[in-house]
């Protein structure tokens, strides 16, 4: 736990434990009746010319179900430490990815938007991973 409040600028967002920067995360709503529809995760970023989740996309695109991840996300503390406040969003597929609209006359910095289903959430610390036994041939 922390002495004070924690921010909602200090987080980390990793995909299969790589860190990727995000700017921006919009957590789901968690519902809590059966059946409810489950919204998606929402995720920002600067656009850098980086195709990594455009090409998440377009392999979900061509072979749907084969390229799921486990996506984090780490609320950090004022000395980027990492807090209990974990999200971790379980067999994460891509649902779209979009751009900002481009604007000669604003200058703003180019937004890319991934948007992210999922089959499960759990809140909490992160859990070990379960470690399989070896198996050694006969």
């Amino acid at each position: 736990m922390t002495d004070g409040p924690l921010l909602d600028c200090h987080f980390l967002v990793t995909f299969d434990d790589a860190p990727i920067a995000f700017t921006s995360v919009v957590l789901p709503r968690l519902g809590t009746q059966a059946g409810e529809a489950q919204p998606s995760l929402v995720l920002r970023r600067n656009a850098t010319g980086a195709l990594d989740l455009y090409l998440w996309c377009d392999d979900e695109r061509r072979e749907p179900g084969k390229h799921n991840r486990t996506v984090t996300v780490t609320v950090l503390d004022g000395e980027h430490d990492p807090t209990p406040l974990v999200w971790t969003f379980d067999t994460c597929r891509p649902l779209g990815l979009s751009f900002a609209h481009l604007d000669a006359l604003s200058g703003a910095a180019l937004i890319e938007t991934i948007e992210i289903g999922y089959d499960k959430v759990r809140i909490g610390p992160p859990r070990p991973p379960v470690r399989r036994p070896v198996r050694r041939p006969a």
